[in-house]
C-alpha cells in the first residue's frame, strides 16, 4: 500500500480529535483544569477515554487487527494537563475498547495507550514551570517523543509485520501526529491561559474592593444623558444599606443629598459637564439608611463622548470623609478655643524659639515673633529653671515675672510642659500665662484691709465679735467678747460655739443652722437671743451674722453680739408692754390661720375666675347663659375681695398699688363693713361727683377701712351710724402749712363718721402709738389705728382726726389724686382678650386644676406651653426641650423644691429664660422664698385673665433681672 495514502486517513482521524477537543473546551469553558473533587476526575477521565473510543471507531486501518488513530495524541495531552486520575481512567476505557475490538496487534494498541499515557504523567511531573507557559515548540517535541514511543511500540509485533508497519506509517505518523498534538496542546494552554487571566482578574477586582472598603470608598458609574448612576456594593454598604436594596430605593443621585448641598453639588456638576470647570470634586452630606448623615468626597471624570463631544458617560469614586470633616470641626473649635482664650498661650520649638500666640498672648506680651520666650522673663534664672524641667518631662507651675509689651513688671501665674508625639520625643513646648497683677494688688489690699479690720474689730469696746469655722469652732474673739462673756482669748479660741456660749436647749438648733447655712446657703437671720457665759450666766444679747472666706477659700462665719442687759432691764420694767405684745402674737397667730385658708381659697378661686374668663371669650354677650357667666364672676370676685379682706385684716397681704375709682372701690365694700359692724349700727354712703383717681392697693383700702369701721362700732354704745364719703379736695399751701406732713396740690377726701363716744384731746394725741388701746384687756391689740395711720403715709396721704367726747369722731383721709385712668375702668361683664405671643412658656404648678387653667389661657394667646407639675419634672421638661424656653411660670411654694430655687437652677442652664411667679400664699410665705425683691415678676392668686395674660407678656418683653 503506498504511504502517500495513509495521510488522508490520519489527517481525518486528527481533525476529528481536534474538533471533539474543542467542543470539550466549549462546553466545560467554565470549568478549571486544576484540581477537582475525585468523582469529577473521575467523570473527566471517562469523557476522555469516550472520546479515545470514538477516534478509535474512525481509524485508518493497515491490515485487519492492525488500526492506527489519534489516541496516542489524547492520551499524551490527557496525561500532560489533566493529571493521573483522568489520563488513568482514559486509559483503562480505552484499552479495554481496544482489546474489546481485537486483532493481531490489540496488545500493542494497548501497549500504546499506556505508554502515551505515562508519558504524558512524567512530562507533567517533571516539568519545572507552569504549564501554560509550555510554547509550540514544546508541545512539537512533546508530540515527536509520545509518537516515537507509538512507533516503538510497534516492534511489539512479529519482525516481518513490524517492519512492513513502519515502512509505511513512520512518515505520516512523525508528520501529522506531532502538529496534531502540539494543537491540541495549544489548545489546552489557551486554556490555562484564559484561567489564570480570569484569576488575575478575580483576585484584581478582590483587591479592589478591599482596597475601596479599607478607604472607605465605593465606584459610580454616572449616565449624563440619563442621570442614572450606578454603584459599586462599597458605596452602598458605606451607607448601611444592601446593595439590591440601595438600587430599589429609586432615587435620583442628587435627591440623595442633604438639601443644603443640592443646588452647590448640582452648579459644580453643571459647569464640568459644560467643560467650564476642568476638573469634578465635590464634598456634600449623604443621608445613610439609619439617617445619620455623612460626609461625601466625590470624585470623577468622564470617560466618554458622543460624536458631538458631549459628555455621555462618567466615572468616579466617593469617599467617607465624616471622620476628616469631624475632626476639622474639632480642630476649628480647638483654635478658637485657644485663640479666645482669656489666658495668654503661646508654644515654642523645642530649642525655645517661638512660632505661636494666641490673642490674649499679643494683648499682653505684645509680638515675640521668633524671639526666645526667656527674653520675656524678669529672671533669666528662672527661665532656665522653667526650660530646664519642661524639657526633662516634667510640668512646671508657679507664679513668676514678667515683661508686658510696654514694659510693665507683671505677676504672671505660668503653667508650662512639654508635646511629646508618639515615640516620646518632645515637639513643643507650651505656656500657659494667666496675669494675676491686678490679683496680687487686690490680695496686698486685703490683707491690709483685714489688717486694719482685725486691729478696729478687735478694740471696739461694746460689740462683741465671733468667728468660727464650718466645725463651728472658734477662730476669732475680741476682747468685747471676753468682757461680755468672761472667757479670755485663750479659753475661747478652738472650743466649739456651742458648748462655750449656747444654752443646751438651743445647741441643736444652732448646730442645724450653720449646716444649713453652709450646705444650703439659709442665711441665719438677726435676732434676739438668749446666750449664756462663763458659768452658765445668762446674757441677752441681739446677735447678726455674716460670711466670709478665709485665704484656703473655706468659709469663716462672724457671729456680731450687742449687748442688751439694760434694754432688757428696761423692758422687764414695762410689763404691761410685754402684755400687749402677747396678745399682738395671738392676733398673728389668728392672722396664720386666715392666711392659710385663704391660699386654698385663692387656688379654688382662681380656677372659678379664669374658666368664667375663658368661656366669657367664647359666649356672645347675647346669649342667656352669658349674664349667668358674668354673675359667677361677680361672685367669684366678691369672694376673692372677702379673701383679701381677710389678709389685709391678718396684714399678710402684698402691697400692689393700683390706680383706682374710690367711688366704685368703696361701693364694693359697704356689705362686708356692714356685717362688720352689725345689723343695729346703720352705714351710710355719700359718693363725691366726678371724683378723681388715686393709687393705693386695693387690699389696703380694705385695711383701712375695717380698722376705722371696728373702731366705729366698738366706740358705739348700742344703735348709731357710720357715714362714709368720698370728694375732691385740692388742698393749698396755707392748709400745708398747718399740716407739715402734706405738699399742696389736688387729693381725693375719704371722710369716715361715727356717732360714737368720741375722745378726748389725751387720748388722741395717743390714738396712733403702737399698742395704745381703750379697749378692755384682751378686746384690742392696739395696732388698728397705728396700721393706718403707716399706709397712709406709704402712700403720701395725710391723715387727720376730729373727736369731741360724746359727739363722735371724724377721720379724714387725703389721698393724692392721679392722672391715669383706673386700672379696671371696665366693667366686670366684659372681658378683654389676653395679650398672646409666640415664645415658649414652661408652667409649673402642683394644682392640677390651675395648671391646666394656666395651660388653657396660654395656649389660647398663641404661646407654646410645656407643663410640669412639680419642680423636678420641670427641670427635666427643659432638659428634653432642644428649643428656647423663653419663659418660667411657676408657683412659689411646690413640694421638694419651691419657685425660686427652681427659676435658679433653670436660668443657671438657660440665662436668657425670663420667670414669672405666682401664689395664693400670703405676703409673709412669699417672701420667705425670695420673690417680692424689686425686679422680679410676681402675680397674685385669683387673678383675672386679663391680668395673668398682661403679666406674662411684661415679663417676655422687659429685660430679665435674675431669678
Amino acid at each position: 500500500m503506498p504511504t502517500l495514502s495513509i495521510f488522508p486517513a490520519l489527517v481525518q482521524n486528527a481533525a476529528l480529535l481536534l474538533a471533539m477537543a474543542f467542543v470539550y473546551d466549549v462546553l466545560t469553558s467554565r470549568r478549571r483544569l486544576g484540581a477537582w473533587p475525585l468523582p469529577a476526575q473521575m467523570a473527566v477521565g471517562a469523557v476522555l477515554g469516550l472520546l479515545g473510543c470514538i477516534i478509535m471507531l474512525s481509524s485508518w486501518i493497515y491490515v485487519p487487527g492492525i488500526i492506527f488513530d489519534t489516541r496516542s495524541v489524547l492520551l499524551g495531552i490527557a496525561g500532560l494537563f489533566f493529571g493521573v486520575v483522568p489520563t488513568a481512567a482514559a486509559m483503562t476505557i480505552t484499552a479495554l475498547f481496544r482489546l474489546f475490538q481485537g486483532g493481531a496487534a490489540a496488545l500493542t494498541g494497548v501497549a500504546v495507550i499506556c505508554t502515551t499515557g505515562a508519558i504524558g504523567l512524567l512530562w507533567r511531573h517533571f516539568l519545572r514551570r507552569p504549564l501554560e507557559e509550555l510554547s509550540w515548540r514544546e508541545l512539537y517535541c512533546f508530540g515527536l517523543v509520545v509518537h516515537l514511543d507509538m512507533l516503538a511500540m510497534m516492534l511489539l509485533l512479529p519482525w516481518p509485520v513490524a517492519r512492513n508497519v513502519l515502512a509505511h506509517i513512520t512518515l505520516p505518523v512523525l508528520a501529522i501526529y506531532p502538529l496534531a498534538t502540539a494543537l491540541l496542546g495549544m489548545l489546552m494552554v489557551n486554556r490555562l491561559r484564559r484561567e489564570g487571566l480570569a484569576s488575575e482578574l478575580a483576585a484584581g477586582e478582590e483587591r479592589l474592593r478591599l482596597a475601596l472598603a479599607a478607604a472607605n470608598q465605593g465606584l459610580y458609574d454616572l449616565d449624563v444623558q440619563t442621570g442614572e448612576a450606578r454603584v459599586s456594593p462599597e458605596y452602598a454598604t458605606m451607607l448601611g444599606y444592601d446593595p439590591a436594596e440601595f438600587h430599589e430605593t429609586n432615587a435620583s443621585w442628587i435627591e440623595r443629598l442633604h438639601p443644603d448641598d443640592r443646588e452647590p453639588v448640582a452648579a459644580t456638576y453643571r459647569d464640568y459637564i459644560a467643560g467650564r470647570i476642568s476638573d469634578y470634586r465635590v464634598e456634600f452630606r449623604q443621608r445613610t439608611k439609619g439617617g445619620e448623615w455623612k460626609w461625601i468626597l466625590s470624585l470623577g471624570k468622564v470617560v466618554e463622548h458622543d460624536d458631538a463631544g458631549r459628555p455621555l458617560r462618567m466615572l468616579g469614586t466617593h469617599t467617607d470623609i465624616t471622620v476628616r470633616k469631624q475632626t476639622e470641626e474639632t480642630l476649628r473649635l480647638f483654635k478658637v478655643l485657644v485663640e479666645n482664650a482669656s489666658d495668654a498661650i503661646a508654644m515654642a520649638t523645642p530649642e525655645g524659639r517661638h512660632f505661636y500666640q494666641n490673642r490674649a498672648f499679643t494683648n499682653l506680651f505684645g509680638e515675640v515673633g521668633e524671639n526666645r520666650p526667656a527674653t520675656l522673663y524678669l529672671d533669666q534664672d528662672v527661665a532656665r529653671e522653667v526650660f530646664q524641667t519642661i524639657m526633662a518631662g516634667r510640668r512646671w507651675s508657679g507664679e513668676v515675672r514678667m515683661y508686658a509689651k510696654d514694659r510693665r513688671v507683671l505677676n504672671i501665674l505660668l503653667r508650662a510642659y512639654a508635646n511629646k508625639d508618639a515615640d516620646g520625643r518632645i515637639i513643643s513646648l507650651v505656656g500657659i500665662h494667666t496675669d494675676i497683677t491686678d490679683w496680687k494688688q487686690a490680695e496686698e489690699a486685703l490683707r491690709q484691709s483685714e489688717q486694719r479690720f482685725r486691729s478696729l474689730v478687735e478694740e471696739i469696746p461694746t460689740i462683741a465679735v465671733q468667728g468660727y469655722d464650718r466645725e463651728r469652732r472658734i477662730v476669732f474673739w475680741n476682747k468685747a467678747s471676753e468682757q461680755l462673756y468672761g472667757f479670755t482669748k485663750e479659753e475661747a479660741l478652738g472650743q466649739r460655739l456651742e458648748e462655750l456660749v449656747i444654752p443646751p436647749a438651743m445647741r441643736a438648733e444652732v448646730v442645724n443652722a450653720v449646716s444649713n447655712w453652709i450646705t444650703r446657703g439659709i442665711t441665719i437671720p438677726p435676732g434676739e437671743l438668749l446666750l449664756q457665759g462663763k458659768g452658765g450666766r445668762p446674757i441677752h444679747v441681739f446677735s447678726s451674722h455674716a460670711m466670709q472666706t478665709n485665704s484656703l477659700g473655706e468659709p469663716v462665719m462672724y457671729c456680731i453680739d450687742i449687748d442688751l442687759t439694760d434694754r432688757k432691764r428696761a423692758e422687764e420694767e414695762k410689763r404691761h408692754l410685754q402684755s400687749q405684745l402677747l396678745q399682738a402674737q395671738k392676733m398673728e397667730s389668728i392672722g396664720r390661720l386666715a392666711g392659710g385658708v385663704a391660699h386654698d381659697f385663692n387656688n379654688m378661686l382662681q380656677t372659678i375666675l379664669g374658666y368664667c374668663d375663658l368661656t366669657l371669650q367664647q359666649v356672645d354677650a347675647g346669649n342667656p347663659l352669658h349674664e349667668n357667666l358674668v354673675e359667677i364672676g361677680k361672685a367669684a370676685r366678691r369672694s376673692a375681695d372677702l379673701t383679701r379682706q381677710l389678709l389685709a385684716f391678718a396684714r399678710k397681704q402684698t402691697a400692689s398699688p393700683r390706680v383706682l375709682d374710690l367711688n366704685d372701690t368703696l361701693a364694693g365694700m359697704l356689705k362686708m363693713l356692714q356685717r362688720l359692724i352689725g345689723e343695729n349700727i346703720d352705714l351710710v354712703w355719700v359718693p363725691g361727683h366726678d371724683l378723681w383717681r388715686v393709687r393705693i392697693d386695693p387690699s389696703q383700702l380694705d385695711q383701712i377701712l375695717a380698722n376705722l369701721a371696728v373702731n366705729a362700732r366698738d366706740a358705739i354704745a348700742d344703735i348709731g351710724r357710720i357715714t362714709i364719703a368720698t370728694e375732691n379736695a385740692p388742698l393749698d399751701a396755707e392748709f400745708c402749712a398747718t399740716h407739715p406732713d402734706c405738699t399742696p396740690g389736688d387729693y381725693v377726701l375719704l371722710s369716715v363718721h361715727d356717732t360714737g363716744c368720741g375722745m378726748d384731746q389725751t387720748t388722741l394725741a395717743q390714738i396712733f402709738e403702737p399698742f395704745f388701746t381703750t379697749k378692755e384687756q384682751g378686746k384690742g391689740t392696739g395696732l388698728g389705728l397705728a396700721t393706718v395711720y403707716g399706709i397712709i403715709r406709704q402712700n403720701d396721704g395725710l391723715l387727720l382726726v376730729e373727736s369731741t367726747p360724746r359727739h363722735g369722731t371724724t377721720f379724714n383721709i387725703y389721698l393724692p389724686r392721679v392722672a391715669e385712668a383706673p386700672a379696671e375702668s371696665l366693667p366686670a361683664s366684659v372681658v378683654t382678650a389676653p395679650a398672646g405671643g409666640t415664645e415658649t412658656v414652661l408652667l409649673a404648678e402642683d394644682e392640677v386644676a390651675i395648671l391646666n387653667l394656666a395651660k388653657a389661657i396660654l395656649e389660647l394667646g398663641g404661646y407654646t406651653v410645656l407643663t410640669a407639675r412639680s419642680a423636678a419634672a420641670a427641670l427635666e421638661r427643659a432638659q428634653e426641650h432642644a428649643g428656647s424656653i423663653h419663659l418660667l411660670i411657676t408657683d412659689v411654694v411646690m413640694p421638694e423644691m419651691n419657685g425660686h430655687e427652681l427659676a435658679r437652677q433653670l436660668c443657671a442652664r438657660r440665662p436668657e429664660t425670663r420667670c414669672l411667679y405666682m401664689s395664693g400664699y400670703t405676703a409673709d410665705i412669699i417672701a420667705r422664698h425670695g420673690v417680692l425683691r424689686e425686679g422680679m415678676h410676681f402675680i397674685q392668686k385669683p387673678f383675672t385673665v386679663a391680668d395673668f395674660t398682661g403679666a406674662v407678656r411684661r415679663a417676655l418683653d422687659e429685660q430679665p433681672k435674675g431669678g
